[in-house]
């Protein structure tokens, strides 16, 4: 029989019986066969049409995996007003890691946010000089310097928690859920899948998903935070 997608042939956390597959150790398999559209036993392991962030040969605990592919995140804050900028670079100050980008875009403010972030090697700002760009507009600008994961984009009065940090990678990660946009502020944003898209170019983000989700027939990459909530357990 042909592979329908990924498979969990040769992991460490396959379980089987009498050389079939029938359990995960993660507990992942259960979430795959609810969020899938494409979930059977194919020679003896499952495959899908999902991607398992888990599947490794390497002799790893289930907590040791679950650390490592914890999933990336990076910011985006769009400033339009000096006092809010300062105050989200404050807000996610505990969340930002050396493994984490952080994109300030400012038409008026240059200045001021980069005596702010100081020498900082993962913070950068980038400077525009037309005042009509849109937010989205300057998510394009800014996603030069962001590396695959997901990104946060905040402006005005969001926050973001690392509660809200570890829904998005449960409701990824271990729910299995196809995220690509969460379309109500803060917007999250799946970096690849942005990147494939060239982000707002010629048409919205979140009309290109549309348009893709309805030319390849599979289910809503947008959700909502609402979404997110109801959907993990934290």
């Amino acid at each position: 029989m042909s592979k329908i997608g990924m498979s969990c042939e040769g992991c460490t956390f396959n379980i089987k019986e009498d050389e079939t597959q029938i359990s995960c150790e993660l507990g992942i398999l259960d979430n795959i066969k609810t969020n899938s559209s494409k979930c059977e036993v194919v020679d003896g392991d499952y495959q899908f049409d999902r991607i398992c962030q888990f599947k490794t040969s390497e002799d790893k605990t289930k907590e040791e995996i679950l650390k490592d592919k914890y999933a990336k995140f990076h910011f985006i804050i769009v400033d339009t007003n000096l006092d809010k900028t300062l105050s989200i670079i404050d807000n996610i100050e505990p969340l930002v890691t050396e493994d984490n980008r952080v994109c300030i875009a400012t038409i008026e403010n240059f200045k001021q946010i980069s005596l702010k972030i100081g020498n900082r090697p993962n913070y950068f700002t980038t400077q525009s000089f037309d005042e009509e760009k849109t937010t989205f507009e300057y998510m394009d600008d800014t996603f030069l310097k962001i590396k695959n994961g997901y990104t946060i984009v905040l402006y005005e009065d969001d926050r973001i928690s690392r509660e809200d940090l570890h829904k998005i990678n449960e409701f990824v990660n271990i729910k299995m859920n196809r995220l690509a946009l969460v379309e109500d502020s803060p917007f999250v944003v799946n970096n690849v899948i942005y990147k494939m898209l060239k982000g707002n170019k010629d048409l919205s983000f979140k009309d290109k998903l549309i348009e893709l989700q309805e030319e390849q027939k599979i289910d809503s990459m947008i959700f909502s935070w609402e979404d997110v909530d109801e959907g993990t357990s934290i």
